[in-house]
């Protein structure tokens, strides 16, 4: 019982040893000054930021798989940011709207107006899993929209008690 128990321990040594995944540590800087928020991919592979350059912020994009960064044109004066759930899509508020821009690049889609104004026009959004739908904050209220763009509809007004933010959606 002895020699089985050890012999076990031993393979399972071995398999845990094996099935370990290796941790890569890249250590990397952000090009621009100023820079304001940093948001992770879902998918790992990205950070997108805010810079203010010029006085005046946009969002950047910096790949972990190489030193590439970019700014993603049409996003100047982006005021907060979110991913959509399979990384290939940045939500952001500029000049009273929502908006979501490809993380290929291309021209923004607005999707509606936001109804906050100043630092309340957006005070951060999400994705639903599905991709399908946008729950996003905007002037101590919190709306959902369809991710193609709509009407926004009142999920939950503050009336006045407290300010609401969303980071994430709930599952």
């Amino acid at each position: 019982a002895v020699l089985f128990g050890v012999a076990w321990l031993s393979v399972l040594a071995v398999h845990l040893t094996e099935s370990a995944p290796e941790l890569k540590v890249t250590r990397f800087s952000l090009a621009p000054a100023g820079v304001m928020l940093a948001r992770v991919s879902p998918d790992g592979r990205h950070i997108l930021y805010a810079a203010e350059t010029g006085g005046q912020s946009s969002l950047w994009l910096r790949s972990l798989n190489d030193e590439a960064e970019r700014k993603i044109p049409g996003t100047e004066g982006a005021t907060d940011s979110f991913w959509s759930p399979d990384s290939m899509w940045i939500g952001f508020g500029s000049d009273g709207q929502l908006k979501r821009v490809s993380i290929d690049g291309g021209t923004p889609i607005t999707l509606c107006e936001l109804p906050g104004t100043g630092s309340n026009a957006l005070r951060g959004g999400t994705w639903s899993p599905d991709g399908e739908r946008i729950v996003f904050s905007s002037g101590l209220v919190l709306y959902e929209i369809a991710a193609r763009g709509g009407q926004p509809q009142v999920l939950l007004d503050a009336a006045g008690d407290e300010a609401h933010q969303i980071s994430v959606f709930p599952q």
